[in-house]
């Protein structure tokens, strides 16, 4: 991963697997927490 353009650019989004792979009541919050992440480029390290 490390390799990768984005992660040399630092435009890497960290978020919860669970929350984006289940589609149920909480794929709204999970499409908003996205799409700030990529807006704002916020960027997350493990």
């Amino acid at each position: 991963l490390s390799a990768t353009p984005a992660a040399r650019d630092k435009r890497i989004v960290v978020m919860d697997d669970l929350l984006m792979l289940s589609i149920g009541p909480r794929l709204p919050e999970a499409l908003r927490l996205l799409r700030n992440g990529l807006a704002s480029r916020q960027v997350a390290a493990r």
